[in-house]
């Protein structure tokens, strides 16, 4: 992978896989170098060998990983003492917070309580309805198309990720 002058963005499985769903990979791509960590791409290319259909988003992590436009790396260090109380220590979240964190970077993640322990913890993060405001706001996506994508995802994320944004942004509906 060559890295170049955008930030190195870590991110979590659920994170990529709304991404994927919203159509917005190839503008995440526009913005941020990625990264994954092993068991996060293990996460989401785990039916890649036992399934005959391959869903689009593990075809294009795939292709994402075969053209070095995502780079699969490890974090040093494995634990963290304050980490397992809000994580699982053998999830994507848990490697991807602890990746972050040492090569101080920000991790996309979309759970609840991992995304809150970076907050406390002040390791940078956004979730996907962050960064689909700041699409908006940077007028890359209009109000309906943002109204769309959210509709998309709403089942799949915390609810008060939308109550929070949405009140800052004053949309009443999606």
């Amino acid at each position: 992978m060559v890295i170049s002058k955008k930030p190195l963005a870590i991110l979590d499985s659920s994170f990529y896989i709304h991404l994927v769903k919203t159509n917005l990979i190839n503008i995440f791509l526009e913005h941020y170098d990625l990264v994954m960590t092993k068991k996060v791409y293990e996460e989401i290319t785990y039916f890649k060998d036992k399934s005959l259909y391959l869903p689009f988003d593990i075809r294009f992590l795939l292709k994402l990983v075969e053209d070095k436009k995502i780079l699969i790396k490890q974090p040093k260090t494995l634990v963290n003492k304050n980490l397992p109380f809000q994580v699982s220590k053998n999830s994507g979240e848990y490697f991807s917070i602890l990746l972050a964190k040492e090569i101080k970077a920000i991790v996309f993640i979309d759970n609840g309580r991992p995304y809150s322990f970076c907050v406390k913890n002040n390791i940078l993060c956004s979730n996907i309805v962050e960064f689909m405001f700041y699409l908006y706001k940077h007028k890359k996506i209009k109000k309906n198309g943002l109204k769309d994508k959210l509709r998309i995802i709403c089942d799949s994320i915390p609810k008060n990720y939308l109550k929070e944004i949405c009140g800052f942004y004053e949309i009443k509906r999606i």
